[in-house]
């Protein structure tokens, strides 16, 4: 009866230190996830601060660029009537050139800002998807002929109209259209647009395929991610800062679709861009 006792006394006593040991260490791990869930706080907060900072500073610099855009404009105009140098001309074009691309690296870093720091507001409109698409062919076709690519359009013009955020939408397909007419040259750009009207809803599907230099299967994940690109070589090579596609998606995904990509390196490239036909507005507050 003694060994008996003493073993069972020696058993709970084992017990009690690992249940205390236990305690203790699930305790470590409560304070832990504390201090992760502080961490991740204090991150957002910054993220967050970055971005309105970023969304300021992006919105101050657009003011002297469009001065600097517009006072091109009217020399180019003066300089054309006045019969000038093709000197003095294409000196002019060049600045005139560089700052609207540096307005369009600023906008795009404008509204990924707004994005991340969830303060973009959705304008919704009912708009005429041919007519729509008719405005983006006129502004990306001189940029698509820059490289001699050929631009097919392929959609039906009673395609009928989509209620949505026309800007944004417009900024997508200008988007995808542009990366496009970069990496094909003397190739062939096929905008392809379709209505699929379901039991579940209407959708529009808008595509986008060149004949340029494709991109490897395993840099296809790295195309959505923010100031990502293919490769190194890519950004070397044909410039860009890779926001682009990850603000295309973001803007997407705000109104209620996304965007797919499929490829084949060294043949062809097609970009997929899936929303809604009908994009309800938020239900405002009260």
């Amino acid at each position: 009866a003694s060994v008996y006792m003493s073993w069972m006394a020696i058993y709970y006593a084992n017990v009690h230190s690992m249940r205390f040991d236990l305690e203790r260490e699930a305790e470590r791990h409560r304070a832990t996830a504390v201090r992760l869930r502080q961490a991740k706080e204090l991150a957002d907060d910054a993220n967050r601060a970055r971005s309105i900072f970023l969304a300021k500073m992006s919105h101050e610099l657009r003011t002297p660029l469009n001065a600097v855009i517009g006072y091109s404009e009217i020399l180019l105009e003066d300089c054309e009537a006045a019969g000038r140098g093709e000197t003095k001309l294409a000196d002019l074009r060049r600045i005139n050139a560089a700052g609207k691309h540096l307005l369009s690296l600023v906008t795009d870093v404008l509204d990924l800002s707004k994005i991340e720091a969830n303060t973009v507001e959705l304008t919704i409109e009912r708009v005429s998807l041919s007519r729509l698409i008719d405005e983006v062919v006129g502004t990306s076709q001189p940029l698509i002929a820059q490289k001699r690519n050929r631009l097919v359009l392929n959609f039906p013009k009673d395609i009928g109209t989509i209620s949505t955020d026309a800007t944004k939408l417009r900024q997508v397909i200008l988007n995808l259209l542009s990366n496009a007419a970069k990496f094909t040259s003397g190739g062939t750009i096929t905008l392809s647009v379709l209505r699929d009207r379901t039991s579940v809803g209407d959708w529009i599907e808008i595509q986008v395929h060149d004949t340029g230099i494709g991109i490897a299967k395993a840099d296809l994940p790295k195309l959505f991610q923010n100031f990502g690109q293919a490769t190194a070589a890519t950004s070397s090579v044909y410039g860009g800062t890779g926001l682009g596609l990850a603000l295309s998606q973001k803007l997407c995904a705000l109104m209620g679709g996304g965007i797919s990509v499929e490829s084949e390196e060294g043949r062809w490239s097609r970009f997929t861009v899936r929303l809604p036909a009908v994009l309800a507005p938020e239900p405002t507050a009260g």
